[in-house]
């Protein structure tokens, strides 16, 4: 940073705009420079380079890179014609490159660095780079997932790939192929063959196309010839050096090809005539010529040769599968099918379409922007935007082609006219999740946001009165150098504002009408200097509740806890009550249970009413559900059985008394059963892993045998759990008591069923997906004002004989660790402890059991804001760890004794809307809010509309955060004269779960054209639905309701008696 300090010192501004989530600059201008003003130095290329080496040494510190040397191999450089040269780094990781990371250092003619941008990592600290699997393993992995026979599966490739949490992970890259329609780039951990990330290779959509020859224009072309056989093969471009024989050999570089799949997926085949003036295939003709315009375009201007500047093949296919209506680049071909004949006729006759997938292929071998979310976006808004430089006629694409109104697929001028409505600017922005369900992070929903910006530099500005627009050819000319020059893998709208205007002062100079139009372009879509996507809908914590605190825990009958997972070990339930305030003998209250009623070595459960009584539920050695009530003055009375079940493995109650949630001593009984108090329900859900692909090699399989410790969060809504996994071999099967056991986590959200009255409905999530199965998760706890923050243990067994053993914080928000303490205190680390941790109410610490070889004892651990204790490295806290007793304690539980009955309700602007009277078939819009004012976040389950087709909503399913709105947009569309009515349905876990807007229109007129309002689903709004949520599961009734009434009477039918005093009892 001196470095920096000192350009500043010296008149030369510097300008940083930082990646948000890791800290490393993204875009870093030194000063501002006027181009082609100061005269070329002597200075040769490698000079150049030094320069740019020794800017990355000086800054270091600031770039986050310790040995940038070693840590940024050049793998490109050019000079302009300005006079700058440009020299683009790949990281690396011990030889080992980070897949998409990039850095490029650009020195000017003066030699001095006046930019540097790129997207990459911070040095990573104790990165394992050596692979534990082999290639072919890797690759054998691939081969599973795709689970295709005769998938071609390429060679794997060694990297160090980032998850989206931002943490790095060791992995072969492997590249496979399902069929010509699908194609992947796999991610496979080089340390357990887990899938860590696959993206698609096919960069297409549904898209335009123009008729051309189809339709019987004749277009000339160049034709390769072998005796009497004419080949549809261009040995003339992109390089005009003629090969020997470019159809035996289609890898020889230079050459166009334009095959057919004769309506296949699979196998290409070239076509061929007997006549060089007919017989022709029109769609190959069509292509072949529309591929000439296009490499035409590019060569013409901006002296670009093939797809990779370097005379790379252009390759074409055609009659691609039956009745396809789709086109598509897949890393090595673009491909065209014949159409559906209802939405697109044969996509191989538009220009604008050809464009768009050369595009991409472009794209690939320049920036290489990545197809996943607003990088993806970004590199669909690239293919539509020279989709219209190359066919000038208008800004919409595939108008040749789309057989429906409005006549074609998008419009770059107005995004929200063609087949979908797509976002006009950043506050339409569409978070989806990066799947295909989601279309890969939303690539060619967010796409119009950038093409619209780039329509508005060419002629939007002016014709919209935004300012002055800059024409077509100068708006091209930024766009590819920003590409070809400054953009990086994981660029994102932000990165392309910056870089735009950079290539703007390239080529124009600093302050010029060009620049200025750069920046307000991008301002209109609402893409401003430090902008990025929308960040989704944060949960927000809750209140804590007043209240004093107690210690719920287990004392060892002999007075040691040492053998917790034995047999004979034998408990009884006590509290600690005030813990904060020192151990006082007089709070220390039991045994709790009846002495012949032992509970087993499981947490206890505890339900408190308003007045401060509480129930406390444990389960005995005989599985048996017992229950203890203790009132707000100390005392308690004797422990009661709960039902007449024995069966009973492991409980939780909510804090708001809802639900009773529990699991079953049965040793296959993979369910976690769920009774609603309020409504008189049980349900048994079933916990299912979240991917049927294990873990390691193809001879294992896994399994949940069964769920085990509980935990609700704040909000009674969620369920944390930790269940035993069992993985199989061919030699020690799981089915047969043998198989490979470790512990992970999860979570259960709860609602009520949307279509059984009697049921409840259990959503899964799993916090750490694809566990390394070496690792142990288990006893999540819920911090106690928010259900985002996990408190864990992890035993970790891959340095076996040595076990480590730690609990941790685990951030699902944005995949955060933090070390809390460690809870085994032997000095050799040969069994690996739980520390079983809950949190305080103030989630200021947790209270964790720790053990040595002798005993084991309670521990208050305080944590800081970031969720760190004293064990980490990073812990910003001033406490340190304090035993909160000197004895033996065993599975110490947390709670406050105070009511939580936390409410939320959805309020509606409105209940209903009229559109009043609408033309046919135009389409009226109006807007409803959805606020949510009350303590807990609310999310949506589900919006629909039942009635008349003609409404339609953008609603989708999100989180309301407490004290926020949501809007949506509600469309009457009208396709004839008439009365029209319909209800939107909003489903949530509110505690109003369905509210209801009625909405009428009257149409009253029609001139006969256009289409309905489609159905009631909405299509993508603006809402974030969390990935991790990836099985719904829904629980099946069970008959008998006998547990239920038992609970209830235990805790006072309708809690009357936990609200009264002992007194009013006696």
């Amino acid at each position: 940073m001196q470095a920096l300090s000192a350009q500043s010192r010296d008149d030369q501004a510097v300008e940083v705009h930082f990646n948000a989530r890791n800290g490393t600059p993204a875009f870093l201008k030194t000063k501002a420079i006027t181009r082609g003003t100061v005269a070329r130095s002597t200075r040769g290329a490698a000079q150049a380079e030094g320069i740019a080496r020794q800017f990355l040494r000086n800054n270091k510190e600031l770039l986050k890179l310790h040995r940038p040397d070693q840590e940024m191999s050049l793998v490109h450089a050019w000079s302009d014609a300005k006079g700058a040269s440009h020299f683009r780094y790949q990281q690396m990781v011990d030889d080992i490159p980070v897949f998409g990371k990039q850095l490029i250092v650009h020195v000017d003619a003066g030699d001095a660095v006046y930019l540097l941008n790129g997207r990459y990592e911070p040095t990573p600290q104790d990165l394992d780079t050596t692979p534990a699997i082999r290639p072919s393993q890797a690759r054998e992995a691939v081969s599973r997932d795709l689970n295709v026979a005769d998938a071609w599966v390429g060679d794997a490739e060694l990297v160090v790939y980032t998850r989206s949490c931002g943490n790095l992970v060791l992995a072969y890259q492997v590249e496979a192929e399902e069929s010509l329609t699908e194609a992947w780039v796999y991610f496979i951990d080089a340390h357990n063959a887990t899938v860590v990330h696959r993206m698609t290779r096919i960069h297409g959509n549904v898209v335009n196309a123009s008729g051309i020859d189809l339709q019987g224009t004749r277009r000339n072309f160049n034709a390769w010839q072998r005796g009497d056989t004419y080949y549809l093969v261009d040995a003339r471009m992109p390089s005009s050096t003629v090969p020997n024989d470019p159809v035996s050999s289609v890898v020889s570089p230079g050459n166009t090809y334009v095959f057919s799949a004769r309506n296949g997926d699979s196998d290409l085949f070239h076509i061929t005539t007997k006549s060089l003036t007919s017989g022709w295939d029109t769609a190959g003709t069509s292509l072949m010529a529309n591929i000439k315009i296009v490499h035409d375009y590019y060569k013409n201007n901006f002296n670009w040769n093939g797809l990779d500047n370097n005379n790379r093949n252009y390759m074409g296919v055609v009659h691609l599968g039956r009745d396809y209506a789709n086109a598509f680049w897949n890393g090595t071909f673009i491909a065209f099918g014949d159409g559906d004949g209802r939405t697109f006729s044969n996509l191989a006759a538009s220009l604008d379409i050809t464009a768009h997938e050369i595009q991409h292929g472009i794209t690939q071998f320049s920036a290489g922007l990545k197809y996943e979310n607003q990088s993806g976006a970004l590199n669909e808004a690239y293919s539509d935007l020279f989709a219209c430089m190359v066919d000038t006629r208008n800004w919409t694409v595939g108008e040749d082609v789309t057989i429906p109104s409005p006549g074609y697929l998008r419009n770059l001028a107005d995004p929200t006219d063609g087949l979908s409505e797509l976002p006009r600017n950043m506050s339409e922005y569409r978070n989806l999740p990066n799947t295909k369900e989601g279309d890969w992070g939303g690539v060619h929903i967010n796409m119009s946001i950038g093409s619209r910006a780039g329509y508005l530099m060419a002629e939007g500005l002016t014709a919209e009165g935004h300012g002055e627009s800059i024409g077509r050819a100068k708006t091209a000319q930024i766009w590819f150098r920003a590409l070809t020059t400054y953009l990086t893998p994981y660029s994102q709208f932000v990165d392309a504002r910056k870089t735009q205007i950079q290539a703007a002062e390239d080529l124009y100079g600093a302050g010029s009408a060009e620049v200025a139009a750069v920046q307000a372009a991008w301002d209109v879509v609402e893409v401003y200097g430090d902008s990025g996507p929308p960040a989704p809908p944060t949960p927000t914590p809750g209140d804590p509740v007043s209240g004093a605190d107690m210690m719920v825990y287990l004392y060892p009958a002999d007075g040691t806890h040492d053998l917790s997972n034995e047999d004979e070990e034998q408990y009884h339930l006590y509290v600690l009550l005030n813990p904060a305030n020192g151990y006082d003998r007089d709070n220390d209250l039991g045994p709790l249970n009846n002495l012949l009623d032992r509970p087993r070595y499981t947490k206890p459960a505890v339900y408190t009413a308003s007045n401060g009584n509480s129930v406390i539920f444990y389960v005995t050695e005989n599985f048996e559900l017992h229950s203890v009530v203790l009132y707000a003055d100390g005392t308690s009375e004797e422990s009661v059985p709960v039902g007449s079940d024995n069966n009973i493995w492991s409980i939780a109650i909510s804090p708001d008394g809802r639900y009773f949630a529990y699991t079953t001593n049965a040793g296959n009984d993979n369910h976690i059963r769920v009774l609603d108090l309020d409504g008189d329900r049980e349900s048994a859900i079933p916990i299912v892993t979240h991917t049927d692909t294990p873990p390691g090699s193809d001879q294992l399989f896994n399994t949940i045998e069964y769920p085990d410790a509980l935990t609700f969060d704040f909000t009674s809504k969620v369920l944390a759990f930790d269940a035993l996994n069992c993985v199989s071999t061919t030699e020690s099967l799981c089915s047969q008591g043998g198989g490979f056991k470790y512990w992970s986590i999860g979570t259960l959200r709860l609602a009520d069923h949307p279509t059984d009255p009697t049921a409840v409905q259990g959503t899964l999530s799993f916090p750490v997906p694809n566990q390394d199965p070496a690792f142990n998760l288990a006893y999540p706890s819920f911090a106690a004002n928010n259900n985002y923050v996990l408190a864990v243990d992890l035993i970790d067994l891959s340095r076996s004989p040595i076990i480590s053993s730690m609990v941790w914080t685990l951030n699902t928000l944005n995949g955060q660790t933090r070390k809390v303490a460690d809870p085994n205190l032997e000095a050799i680390k040969e069994r690996g402890v739980f520390g079983v941790p809950t949190f305080w109410a103030d989630d200021g610490a947790i209270t964790i059991q720790r053990l040595n070889n002798a005993n084991g004892t309670a521990y208050r651990v305080p944590i800081d804001t970031d969720w760190a204790g004293p064990a980490d490295s990073r812990y910003q806290g001033n406490g340190n760890i304090t035993r909160l007793n000197d004895y033996a304690v065993a599975m110490p539980m947390m709670h406050r004794r105070a009511a939580r009955t936390i409410r939320s309700e959805i309020t509606l602007s409105t209940s209903a809307v009229n559109f009043g009277s609408v033309a046919a078939p135009a389409r009226a819009t109006r807007q409803v809010t959805l606020s949510n004012g009350g303590a807990r976040d609310i999310r949506i389950q589900n919006i629909s509309i039942n009635g008349s087709d003609h409404f339609t909503h953008n609603g989708t399913n999100a989180l309301l955060p407490r004290n926020s709105e949501m809007t949506i947009t509600l469309s009457y569309s009208p396709t004839a004269a008439g009365s029209s009515s319909a209800t939107l349905i909003i489903t949530s876990d509110a505690d109003n779960a369905i509210e209801q807007i009625s909405m009428t229109g009257t149409a009253t007129s029609t001139d006969g054209g256009g289409g309905g309002g489609g159905g009631g689903g909405g299509g993508g709004g603006g809402c974030f639905v969390s990935t991790l949520e990836n099985s719904a599961n829904y629980g099946a009734p069970v008959a008998a309701m006998g547990l239920i009434g038992f609970i209830l009477l235990v805790m006072g039918i309708g809690r009357s008696r936990l609200q009264g005093s002992r007194a009013d009892d006696e």
